[in-house]
């Protein structure tokens, strides 16, 4: 895993955040087992882990002053098994790989007031997140929230 993060000052008051995050995972089960649950089933020594991902990938960066800002972050999600095993799944064992990007914005127009902007899923990517319990289901689409913060 890997992890890195900055926030420069680029002029008074002004400041330029970032970060970037990846993760590699190769999660192997250490014994052979049999399971009744579906996911698991009869389980091979090294067969992988369902539901981890063998690479993630997050990155972010802003731009923040007292009184307004934003941000932008991209995610990267490798296509992950959802059945223990170790050769290639059939298309209904796994997910699909997704990116998606968020965005944020905030004004805050007195020390007590902050009113924001959230949109996930920016470009309303679609993609199967899982096949469980009951068939494909999609990754969550754009959604915008727009809401308002009182300090008292």
């Amino acid at each position: 895993e890997a992890y890195l993060e900055s926030e420069l000052d680029v002029a008074e008051g002004v400041k330029l955040p970032g970060r970037v995050a990846y993760t590699l995972t190769d999660a192997r089960f250490a014994s052979a087992f049999t399971s009744a649950d579906p996911i698991f089933g009869d389980v091979a020594e090294d067969d992988l882990v369902p539901y981890v991902p063998p690479h993630q990938l997050s990155a972010s960066v802003g731009l923040e002053h007292a009184k307004v800002g934003g941000n932008v972050a991209g995610t990267f999600v490798a296509a992950m098994r959802e059945v223990a095993g170790q050769d290639d799944p059939a298309r209904s064992d796994r997910t699909d790989a997704s990116f998606v990007v968020d965005a944020s914005v905030y004004a805050q127009p007195f020390s007590f007031w902050k009113v924001y902007v959230v949109a996930r899923n920016l470009f309303d990517n679609t993609y199967i997140a899982s096949h469980r319990p009951f068939g494909a289901r999609p990754g969550a689409p754009l959604w915008v929230q727009v809401g308002t913060k009182l300090t008292y």
